[in-house]
């Protein structure tokens, strides 16, 4: 179970709840490797970021803005459908492929 005191949140916008989009976006082994260890309690609890992952929870966190986040990680047709709040809202986000989105997702 998450925290949800912790100070950073990385959104994964999950594949599940997305057309299919190809891309040829591809995210860093390390970008991936980080990710991926937020999987794990050890890693949250040392970096103090969390991963959410799926859009109703990822749509609630942007409007509540309770959270300061750090990136977020999508297909490029969910980006430019909310690039605009992105921006407004300052936050740094990644363009990835269905496959990058897969290896990092629980």
């Amino acid at each position: 179970m998450l925290k949800l005191d912790l100070n950073y949140v990385v959104i994964l916008y999950s594949v599940v709840i997305l057309q299919k989009f190809h891309n040829n976006m591809s995210l860093s082994k390390n970008q991936i490797k980080y990710l991926s260890s937020l999987h794990q309690k050890k890693f949250r609890d040392e970096t103090g970021h969390f991963i959410v992952e799926g859009e109703k929870i990822a749509n609630e966190l942007l409007s509540q803005q309770k959270f300061k986040i750090v990136s977020l990680y999508a297909l490029e047709n969910w980006i430019e459908k909310n690039k605009l709040q992105l921006i407004n809202l300052k936050i740094q986000f990644h363009s990835c492929s269905e496959k990058d989105i897969e290896r990092i997702s629980t």
